[in-house]
């Protein structure tokens, strides 16, 4: 584990801010979204039978943030001024911005290969940025200095109360860090594959994390001692295969986990038993939400549905459907509304009670991999593999 201050260099620059509408001429061989466009033919004079096709390309975002150039894998936003985001791309960077003026506060080089994740912690001062180097990278928001480099797992999960880093391992371990000292707090053993998701329970006292072959475990952070743990082999009402996702209850009772093997799961941490599952979807469940208004959850698979579902019975309410495989939701918060985001290369905002979708957001020309909002919900942000980041506003 080092600790380093790398040369560091800070930057103003101004962003191109799209118009509602861009006309474009796209050749038939581009890669683009073709459900997100409308085509309209010139009439006239053609050499060889050859045609230029006009294409309207829709763009509902008021603005845009596009320095990465590559694939954009993360998003987030400040926890306190969500006029500030930072996001990681396979430039190998992070990028500090800002959404009401995009002008990049802060680019750092710090990675040797693609920034895939980076994120603030509870309160802001600090922001983390993990790469496939094998290096964290943590610098304080104020003014970016470089505090700590962490030598170990790419992704990132803060405490929700403190400046403590959570991360998992595809050796199978868990690593846990303070920050800004970098001290290592405790190293984890007891997964047998790539833990691909964790995260702190609601009280901070207890973590859990997932890994690829289908085992869920619950830690005390101070000791490392397994309170739970669950898996096919020892539970025949688990996941038979790798787990994606997991979410926890408001109130720290529940533990959702989603499959490849297109279930999701709901786990009592007191009864440390799978409590139901919830069968609905004809591909692999990549994402999954507890409501904080409505005793919902709701669950996004690779087979394009959103399904709410009711806590209680386990029965599905609402089932809405994208134009492909869903990548990721959020509930507003103390709302009934959902914001989901697809390979389809779409945002879509649905209300969970009558399953409409009230606003669909377009602008991305590929996947969208990850996107952040604002508390009330009024403002999106994505990253996509078109290289951008769009803003979304809506009333």
């Amino acid at each position: 584990m080092t600790n380093q201050n790398p040369e560091e260099e800070t930057y103003q620059e101004e962003c191109f801010i799209d118009e509602n509408e861009i006309t474009e001429i796209i050749s038939p061989e581009e890669d683009i979204c073709m459900e997100d466009i409308e085509e309209s033919q010139d009439i006239g004079d053609y050499d060889d039978g050859e045609q230029e096709m006009q294409v309207t390309f829709e763009d509902d975002s008021c603005q845009g943030f596009f320095n990465h150039r590559e694939s954009v894998y993360s998003v987030s936003l400040h926890p306190v001024d969500s006029n500030i985001a930072v996001s990681a791309g396979g430039d190998d960077k992070a990028r500090v911005w800002r959404i009401d003026s995009l002008i990049q506060e802060k680019n750092w080089q710090s990675h040797s290969d693609s920034a895939i994740q980076a994120s603030f912690n509870f309160d802001g001062s600090f922001v983390a940025s993990g790469g496939l180097d094998g290096v964290i990278k943590v610098f304080k928001t104020e003014n970016f200095e470089n505090v700590v480099n962490l030598e170990g797992p790419s992704e990132v999960s803060w405490h929700k109360k403190g400046n403590v880093i959570l991360c998992g391992s595809t050796d199978g371990t868990c690593w846990m860090w303070n920050v800004p000292s970098g001290q290592c707090m405790n190293v984890f053993s007891g997964h047998t594959a790539s833990v691909l998701c964790g995260t702190f329970l609601p009280d901070g006292r207890t973590f859990i994390t997932a890994d690829e072959m289908g085992t869920l475990i619950q830690w005390d952070p101070k000791t490392g001692e397994i309170l739970m743990k669950l898996q096919a082999s020892s539970d025949f009402q688990f996941h038979e295969e790798g787990i994606l996702s997991l979410d926890v209850s408001r109130d720290g009772s529940l533990v959702a986990t989603t499959g490849s093997d297109q279930t999701c799961k709901l786990v009592s941490l007191q009864a440390k038993k799978v409590v139901g599952t919830l069968m609905g979807h004809e591909d692999a469940v990549e994402a999954v939400k507890f409501s904080n208004f409505l005793p919902f959850i709701a669950t996004g698979g690779m087979d394009g549905n959103l399904i709410v579902w009711d806590v209680q019975s386990c029965q599905p309410r609402q089932k809405m459907v994208h134009d492909g495989g869903i990548v990721k939701l959020e509930w507003i918060e103390d709302s009934p509304l959902i914001v989901s985001v697809s390979v389809d290369c779409n945002v879509r905002v649905w209300d969970s009670r009558t399953g409409e979708c009230l606003k669909i957001f377009k602008g991305h020309e590929n996947t969208i991999l990850d996107f952040a909002k604002s508390k009330d919900g009024k403002t999106i942000v994505t990253a996509s593999d078109d290289g951008n980041c769009l803003v979304f506003k809506w009333e």
